[in-house]
């Protein structure tokens, strides 16, 4: 009997360190685009030719380490990041007095290069990240080439995921507002 109470101890206590030293893995899921933008004279004809995610792991955009470095939480979007940009900057650009259209005078590519975040430690300023586009314009013969980036810090005392909620919506919403200024001044 002591052998059977001993065995079913080591078995509760191997499970509590296991799961002390796991990773998990969260799901964010992002708020729909708002514009704040005061509407604005931008007579242009603009076309959202594409939106491609070129991130090397499209999947995490966030982590959550220990004070060694470990990872102990990885964050994942439940939205497509490349269809919720496309309906922020059509959002934006619309509001921003642009035409949208199968037949723009203005052709838009844009690469998503960085979406990343991460919450470490308990000091000022201890969730960081950062979002950079590059966005090709094509106006006629001419290509014009801009990048548009976007970090961000913020203090989070609690280390779950539910801290990066706000966090990229606030980063989210600055470089959508960011890169249609740059697409319309293009």
């Amino acid at each position: 009997m002591k052998n059977l109470a001993f065995l079913a101890l080591a078995a509760v206590l191997f499970a509590a360190v296991m799961s002390g030293c796991s990773q998990r893995s969260s799901v964010l899921n992002l708020t729909p685009y708002q514009s704040t933008s005061n509407q604005m004279g931008y007579q242009k004809n603009i076309r959202i030719n594409s939106i491609e995610d070129a991130r090397a792991n499209k999947s995490i955009v966030a982590t959550i380490t220990g004070s060694n470095g470990d990872v102990k939480e990885y964050v994942t979007l439940q939205n497509s990041i490349e269809s919720w940009l496309q309906d922020g900057l059509s959002t934006e650009l619309k509001r921003l007095g642009a035409n949208l259209s199968d037949f723009g005078d203005i052709v838009v590519d844009v690469r998503i290069v960085e979406l990343k975040a991460n919450l470490s430690g308990y000091s000022t300023d201890n969730l960081k990240g950062s979002a950079k586009l590059a966005i090709t314009v094509h106006r006629g013969d001419q290509t014009i080439t801009k990048n548009v980036s976007q970090e961000q810090t913020k203090f989070a005392p609690i280390h779950t995921s539910g801290a990066f909620k706000s966090f990229f919506d606030e980063l989210l919403q600055d470089i959508v507002k960011r890169a249609a200024i740059q697409i319309l001044k293009s």
